[in-house]
């Protein structure tokens, strides 16, 4: 039987996954999980920030967080990062707001998107079994760390542990949007260098596993030892090509080609050992 990841060959120009990297930086939304079934993922997104907002910003219609979301996540690739300053100038608040209305919205955006999830039995929270079976084997030669844009309290944490798989991270080493003073991925190296630096690894050491070929893009830039991996079942355009070792369609993929690279016993080599 082939599997999956065996089609995905290695191109001698593209750094190699071996045992030395010892050190993965996970963003976690599209990675760790999917919202698949949530239908449009900004009009998913709107509805949970006109959840988060209709109580201080009852000025704030559906329409213009929807529009002030894409616009947001177009320019700065977050969604609520761009959000306060957009609203801004166009006068929905007021500056003297702007960093209330930012810390406010990150928290309670995530506390409701969280509770949506909940509510309407998504399958984002259902555990992955072969995940968390891959994840066991290559614990003790990997150490997980976190660099989201979501917020790590109200939504990453929640997530996990429903999926069973918040044990697997260095709890120090989990970095949401707040941890890094508002900087994104996509505009500033500043977050993934934090997220090394929590680790304690160089880039040499690490693997950067994202969906995002601009938050690939920016860390390679400034750390070309850094080994890229993107998880995605779109074929990224080719100018992002140099910036990405590695592409696997989904983690479940990535996390089986990785057992073939770590010295990992294998489940039924392990009980004949025990």
């Amino acid at each position: 039987m082939i599997l999956p990841f065996q089609n995905a060959v290695q191109k001698p120009d593209k750094l190699a996954l071996t045992p030395d990297r010892r050190f993965w930086v996970n963003d976690i939304d599209d990675v760790h999980h999917s919202y698949e079934g949530a239908g449009d993922i900004y009009d998913f997104y709107a509805h949970v920030k006109y959840l988060a907002l209709r109580e201080n910003f009852p000025d704030l219609s559906p329409e213009d967080i929807r529009a002030i979301g894409r616009k947001s996540y177009d320019e700065t690739g977050d969604g609520l990062l761009g959000f306060t300053r957009l609203a801004k100038e166009w006068n929905l608040i007021s500056a003297e707001r702007e960093d209330f209305f930012r810390e406010g919205l990150f928290r309670s955006f995530h506390r409701e998107k969280f509770q949506y999830a909940k509510e309407n039995n998504m399958a984002l929270l259902n555990p992955h079994t072969r995940t968390i079976e891959l994840l066991e084997q290559l614990r003790g030669h990997v150490q997980h760390g976190i660099l989201t844009q979501g917020c790590l309290t109200n939504w990453v944490r929640p997530v996990l542990e429903a999926r069973g798989t918040w044990h697997f991270f260095t709890k120090h080493a989990c970095l949401d949007l707040h941890d890094v003073g508002y900087e994104t991925k996509k505009l500033s190296p500043r977050p993934i260098q934090m997220a090394m630096a929590a680790l304690g690894a160089t880039p040499a050491q690490t693997v950067f596993l994202e969906d995002s070929v601009d938050n690939l893009k920016m860390a390679k830039n400034f750390n070309p030892d850094i080994l890229t991996v993107l998880i995605s079942r779109k074929n990224p355009v080719p100018e992002f090509e140099p910036f990405i070792d590695i592409h696997m369609p989904d983690l479940a993929t990535f996390l089986e080609f990785a057992t073939t690279r770590y010295p990992v016993l294998k489940p039924a080599l392990r009980n004949e050992l025990a």
